[in-house]
């Protein structure tokens, strides 16, 4: 049997971007900080003072008393079996709802088994969140009942809900939908063998840190409890593989946005993998977080509501992220979509008229968003990205402090051309230039930035060595880079300045001589990967360009 140990790179990333406090739930009775600090994939609580679960005659399910809370939460997870069980301690009761996945142990391609591992990981978190809400709205009236009058305090609750107000359904029945959207995702078994289960846990006496509102957007106490949330399901790899989550705080009209992606490095048949493997799958993972930032900016319904990129449905359909039949709110949840589009609206009316806006209509993640990249030990690149409207200087001082640098956005596919620079005054280019996957236009600065980027050979990962080899091919890939985007330039109608750079030796001699501009404004190092960025002006590079103007002819 094995237990997943994916990177917890993910939870202090998202704590480090945007200096949050680690947050936790306000608890009456029930304590599930312990819950929290550890990682889904690594609890070891012992149990074995639990007795066996009795049944419970008004709930209609399976029972485990025991004193500790937790020590009753790992025993039911322990079940390793979808279902749900009930917990009564001497505090007050909770649920804990596991859900399986499964995927083939006889595969002989690695990466369509480590894709197929990953899709069990999401089927079986999606399940349990099923089976939680099909066992709790299927209660019959008297449990519900008893599930409501935990969720108040002893001293108002008979008051509450036992005077058969006109609000009296609705006061249970927002009992039982905030405890079905406040579960923690708890614990993850693989059993090595082709099977996974995911269990997670949720109490009506909880004053609740977090509640989902819908599997895209989370009403929260602080910003921070939002992260920590997203973080646990990040590190243990149960979320889609494209896809985001925007965090609310009703009470501050805080708001924060993460936008995730993640690729398979490829491997071959020994299981190895090599550098130019790595920053592939980190190029395709930083393009996958980029777009669902986008999609979460812009209000796309897709993403608020199911918290992943629509593409999926047809480049993923194995996953089952935000299937109709496993989320918690569906459309038919009147009020649920009120609520949605509420939030929805509120925070388009907070970035209409701001940069971040004119950014993300032409596609681009706006300035100020901080991003991690990580890699897991079973091949998968992870990025995360994190947008915070009322904090962003604030973020991106703290990210900077901890060495993570504020994303310096790419292009999305398809650029239009730019042939005028935006600041007044300024003349139009000779010669209208292109964005590349390694280049941006800072039209604003008048500059185009370079992004290079090199590994570290193999076994001299984190060694001085290894670094100055990387620092090297870092260099020479910012130099290809430049290449690139300047052979994309049209010196005319039918040229291209590749079609010049082929063909005559003197222009590829003046190109090579203007890498000398290059000005390089940043360098950084993870121990594997070498990044180094660099810029040139847009004068310096219209001056080189309209020089072959009608060269071609």
């Amino acid at each position: 049997m094995k237990k997943r140990r994916s990177s917890l790179t993910a939870g202090f990333l998202i704590m480090a971007l945007c200096c949050i406090p680690p947050g936790i739930a306000e608890s009456r009775g029930v304590d599930l900080e312990s819950l929290l600090d550890s990682s889904p994939s690594n609890i070891q609580t012992s149990f074995e003072d639990v007795g066996p679960p009795s049944q419970d005659s008004l709930f209609g399910m399976q029972r485990f008393d025991s004193p500790s809370f937790e020590k009753a939460a790992a025993k039911a997870a322990a079940q390793h079996s979808p279902g749900v069980w009930m917990i009564q301690t001497g505090s007050g009761m909770g649920f804990v709802a596991t859900g399986d996945g499964s995927y083939p142990t006889n595969l002989t391609n690695r990466n369509a088994a480590r894709e197929a591992h990953r899709q069990a990981y999401v089927a079986a978190h999606m399940r349990a969140k099923k089976n939680l809400a099909q066992a709790l709205r299927g209660l019959p009236l008297e449990a519900r009942e008893k599930l409501a009058e935990e969720a108040y305090d002893e001293d108002n609750a008979e008051e509450s809900l036992n005077a058969r107000s006109s609000r009296y359904e609705e006061q249970i029945h927002q009992a039982v939908e905030a405890t079905l959207r406040g579960f923690v995702t708890y614990s993850v078994f693989d059993d090595g063998e082709g099977l996974v289960y995911v269990s997670i846990v949720t109490s009506p006496k909880i004053r609740h840190a977090t509640r989902a509102v819908s599997e895209g957007l989370l009403d929260c106490t602080s910003l921070g409890a939002g992260m920590k949330r997203i973080s646990r399901e990040l590190d243990a790899g149960l979320v889609p593989p494209v896809g985001g989550r925007i965090i609310n705080v009703p009470e501050t009209n805080e708001v924060a946005l993460v936008s995730f992606g993640s690729a398979l490095v490829h491997q071959d048949t020994s299981g190895a993998s090599t550098g130019q493997d790595k920053l592939t799958a980190g190029r395709r993972a930083k393009a996958q977080a980029d777009k669902a930032m986008v999609a979460l900016m812009t209000g796309d319904q897709f993403m608020w509501e199911y918290g992943y990129y629509r593409e999926q449905e047809s480049t993923s359909t194995n996953f089952e992220g935000g299937a109709p039949d496993t989320k918690l709110t569906g459309p038919s949840q009147e009020s649920t979509k009120k609520l949605l589009e509420e939030r929805k609206e509120t925070f388009l009316n907070l970035i209409r008229d701001s940069e971040a806006a004119q950014s993300v209509v032409r596609g681009i993640v706006p300035q100020g968003t901080n991003s991690k990249t990580w890699y897991s030990k079973d091949g998968w690149c992870y990025v995360a990205n994190v947008y915070t409207p009322s904090s962003g200087a604030q973020a991106e001082a703290a990210a900077k402090e901890m060495g993570i640098t504020a994303y310096v956005p790419e292009n999305p596919p398809g650029p239009p051309p730019i042939g005028t620079p935006s600041k007044p005054g300024s003349e139009p280019l000779s010669v209208p230039v292109k964005e590349t996957l390694n280049t941006h236009i800072d039209e604003e600065e008048g500059i185009v930035e370079i992004l290079g980027e090199a590994v570290a050979p193999e076994g001299k990962e984190d060694t001085g060595q290894g670094k100055l080899l990387a620092r090297r091919g870092a260099y020479l890939d910012l130099q290809r880079n430049f290449l690139e985007f300047i052979k994309g330039a049209q010196v005319d109608a039918e040229t291209l300045m590749e079609d010049l750079m082929v063909t005559s030796d003197e222009v590829n001699s003046t190109v090579k001589g203007y890498m000398k501009r290059i000005v390089i404004r940043e360098e950084s190092w993870d121990g594997s990967v070498f990044t180094v960025k660099g810029s040139m002006s847009l004068k310096e590079i219209d001056k080189l360009l309209k020089g072959f103007v009608n060269r071609g002819k």
